[in-house]
Formats: C-alpha cells, structure tokens, sequence
C-alpha cells in the first residue's frame, strides 16, 4: 500500500499513522525526507522543509522512485513522445497514468489552468525530473 500524504499533512501525523526509522536530513541540512517502501516494489520519498514550514508540513508531493535511473536514462524522451514510452524507461509512470485516466477532462483543464497540467515526476539519483 502507498501511504495517502497531502500537503495538509504534519510531520507529526505521518510519522503516527506510517511510522518509519527511515528518515534523512539533506546534504544543505535545511530538508528533510522520510522514506516508506511500498508493497509494489517502489519506495515513496516525501519532503519537508524547515524554511517553508519548519518541518511541520510536507514540501511539495510525495515521490515514487522503482529504479535507480539518471537523467541520462531520459535523455532519448523528446517532446511529443506518450507516457507508455515514459513507463518503458521508468515504470513509476503507471502511478501516473492511473491518476490521469481517472480525472475527468474539467478537471484536467482545471490543474493545466492554474500551472499544474499532468505530470510525472521522477527521482533521480542526480536530481528530480518532472515531465
């Protein structure tokens, strides 16, 4: 199961429901992050950040990640390409594609009008993709 994470949530309320010994301080000291391996396979990374919140509130989206991919693995994606050729190189993706098969078109048009169209994000071991 992939635990729910909203951005409404604290730090202190995750670690109650989904407790984990798996937490990390990043290398500028300044983020956190928790980490939860799922029953899929994958491991779910979610975020907190001392300047935005003080830790209180998860920073930005949670973030699957099956492989250790680099940018480099990406590098043929060009503009265009669908999201299966996106699963083919990091299967992460069906997360993905379940959430936009479920949103209605309204809904699609509403997250693209406020400056959030669907996207995929991926996490790299060089840094995060967002496609």
């Amino acid at each position: 199961m992939i635990p729910s994470v909203c951005s409404n949530d604290s730090f202190e309320q995750l670690q109650a429901a989904f407790p984990s010994e798996a937490m990390r301080r990043a290398s500028d000291g300044k983020r956190i992050y928790v980490m939860y391996d799922t029953d899929r396979g994958s491991r779910m990374y979610v975020f907190f950040s001392e300047q935005k919140a003080g830790y209180m509130f998860a920073d930005g989206f949670p973030i699957l990640m099956k492989r250790k991919l680099t940018y480099q693995h990406f590098a043929s994606l060009a503009v265009g390409q669908t999201l299966e050729q996106v699963r083919a190189l990091d299967p992460v993706a069906d997360v993905y594609q379940q959430t936009f098969d479920t949103a209605d078109e309204v809904a699609l048009e509403k997250w693209t009008g406020m400056g959030a169209p669907p996207t995929s994000l991926h996490l790299l071991s060089d840094g995060i993709l967002k496609i």
